[in-house]
């Protein structure tokens, strides 16, 4: 997947999401488990953070398209309201993209 790098951050932000529900609920082993999935997360997804940058503004709408599906089929939390507003801002990040490419330079420098 090209945009590898912008899975990764979007894995992180929404396994954090994950391990606030776990919080929630009192902390357990279930919270412990989902607290060094988090960590192990965290260095991969902030070294790469500005490829991630770089992956949104050349993403094409089937990636888009792909990193949604794989992110709705991938997570899912306990409370279906949360997760519907995480699914729509996200859908929403997404578009934002197509508005992007109207108004940035064909070619985005590439940082590294």
């Amino acid at each position: 997947m090209p945009v590898q790098n912008l899975k990764e951050l979007l894995d992180l932000g929404l396994t954090a999401v994950e391990l606030g529900e776990t919080v929630v609920d009192g902390v357990n082993f279930g919270t412990l488990g989902k607290l060094i999935e988090v960590g192990r997360k965290v260095k991969p997804a902030i070294e790469d953070a500005q490829l991630a940058i770089v992956e949104y503004a050349k993403m094409t709408d089937a990636e888009a398209e792909g990193l949604e599906a794989w992110a709705v089929a991938e997570f899912d939390l306990k409370s279906d309201e949360v997760e519907q507003k995480i699914e729509l801002g996200l859908s929403v990040a997404l578009k934002l993209h197509e508005l992007l490419e109207l108004v940035l330079p064909k070619k985005v420098p590439v940082i590294g």
